[in-house]
Formats: C-alpha cells, structure tokens, sequence
C-alpha cells in the first residue's frame, strides 16, 4: 500500500511539474508574439513618420505658393 502511494504521489508530482511547464511554455510564446507585434507597428510607425516629414517641407511650400496672399 505504501508502494502504491508513493508512485501515486510521484505521478501527481509530475503531471503538475509538466502542466506548469506547458502552461509557462505556452505563456512565453504567446509573450513573443505579442513581442514581434509591437516591434512590426514600432517599425511601421518609424517608417511614416520618415516618410510625412521627408514630404512635409514641399508640401508645406505647395500650399504656401497656392494659397499665398496676392
């Protein structure tokens, strides 16, 4: 009976052990991914920007020249 306690025990010891591996596994792809999200619209947010201010001065003197007082 002791026998079979113990092995009982060590198999709940080590289903809780390989859940809570899944489950911290699980949890830091998940960190990942979120992780690559954030640096695809960082990159994406930098690249506007570059481009509107790379823009910004002609068309600035675009619509000064087309609304400039006579």
């Amino acid at each position: 009976m002791v026998a079979f306690l113990n092995k009982f025990k060590t198999w709940i010891i080590t289903g809780i052990g390989i859940l809570l591996y899944w489950l911290g596994r699980k949890d830091g792809k998940i960190k990942q991914i979120n992780t690559k999200q954030k640096e695809l619209l960082n990159t994406i947010h930098q690249a506007n920007l570059v481009r509107n201010t790379r823009f910004e001065s002609e068309r600035i003197k675009r619509l000064h020249k087309k609304y400039r007082r006579p």
